[in-house]
């Protein structure tokens, strides 16, 4: 099986999980979001608050040490297996390429970018919300987005990848003599036949054969290509070696991943489901004792982990809970819409 091939079948799992991943909960929470509504994000089901910054900052120092590690270990294969840029090029390629005039391959970047636009919205809001938006007209920010993609598609493409992006940059300071890139191979570099097919097939358009450059993107279609005029002299190489500064990088990452998922762990939330006409059901997912009370409700109420609470709707469209555990104060905001909504 060819690169191309097993970077196709990737590209597909991908965009597969993309399209997949708004629409699965759990405990009613989705398992990733970014709700710019009530100024929060989900992680795995649990809602973070701007007065959860700190696990959160872990969790992004673990995903940046293990992308430093990755990086260190394996050179460019985020840039030519993962990227978006990579994946939505290539899921244009795939189904235009060079087979389609011009107006054809522009129609169908532009359904691209729409459905990739519609994607990275479902990620901010509830789909049931998404979906009444867009029945409404409320196309605005949609097109936006998706004009922003297709400009990038038809237009930029791997200039950006050359040029501005600052991975390209930065990804060279990280490389030792064990990170695995692609070349010429040491004990293959005689039997090149010069026929520059390597360089015609390469999306950056470089000479891989003159040693590393910062333009390429590990796609490995020259290494295809090499294979297909009966050359194979390109591949990668060498054999990715584990040292002490891969070994100080996954250290890293561990640690602020294993420190954020325990913060994680005990950090519980309000649900709230409407249980009639006038009624809101508020159940406690904290591990400890929490008092509750409602703006513009003088009652409070105690609650253990588990234990709900049925409460008269107030009027307004956002509910805006107080939640007290011994000292510490934490504020959440529901959507009262968002609650109508899910009920249907």
């Amino acid at each position: 099986m060819t690169y191309q091939a097993k970077r196709r079948i990737i590209r597909i799992i991908i965009f597969v999980l993309f399209f997949l991943l708004p629409f699965i909960a759990i405990n009613d929470k989705p398992i990733v979001r970014f709700d710019f509504h009530e100024l929060s994000i989900f992680i795995l089901g649990t809602q973070l608050s701007a007065s959860h910054i700190f696990p959160l900052l872990l969790l992004c120092l673990a995903g940046l040490f293990f992308f430093i590690m990755v990086t260190q270990l394996f050179g460019r294969i985020w840039c030519g297996w993962l990227c978006p840029q990579t994946l939505l090029l290539g899921l244009s390629n795939d189904l235009v390429g060079a087979r389609f005039a011009r107006p054809i391959k522009i129609g169908v970047n532009l359904l691209i970018s729409t459905a990739f636009a519609a994607g990275l919205l479902l990620y901010t809001m509830p789909p049931a919300d998404f979906v009444a938006r867009l029945m409404a007209g409320d196309l605005l920010i949609l097109c936006v987005l998706a004009l922003v993609i297709f400009l990038d598609l038809q237009f930029i493409g791997r200039r950006f990848c050359k040029t501005i992006c600052p991975y390209a940059n930065f990804q060279s300071v990280m490389y030792d003599v064990y990170t695995v890139r692609i070349g010429m191979l040491p004990d293959k570099a005689d039997e090149c036949t010069h026929c520059n097919a390597c360089v015609n097939s390469c999306p950056t358009g470089i000479d891989i054969r003159e040693g590393l450059n910062n333009k390429c993107v590990a796609c490995a279609a020259c290494v295809d290509t090499c294979a297909d005029v009966g050359a194979s002299c390109l591949g990668y190489f060498p054999q990715a070696k584990f040292k002490l500064n891969k070994a100080v990088s996954l250290v890293l990452a561990l640690a602020f991943l294993i420190t954020g998922l325990l913060m994680l762990s005990n950090i519980g939330g309000i649900t709230a489901t409407l249980s009639g006409n006038q009624e809101l059901t508020l159940t406690s997912s904290y591990a400890d004792t929490v008092v509750l009370q409602l703006e513009g409700i003088n009652e409070s109420y105690t609650l253990e982990k588990g234990e709900s609470v049925i409460v008269p709707l107030p009027t307004r469209d956002i509910i805006t809970l107080h939640i007290y555990q011994g000292r510490k104060e934490d504020t959440q905001e529901i959507s009262l819409h968002d609650l109508q909504l899910e009920r249907l």
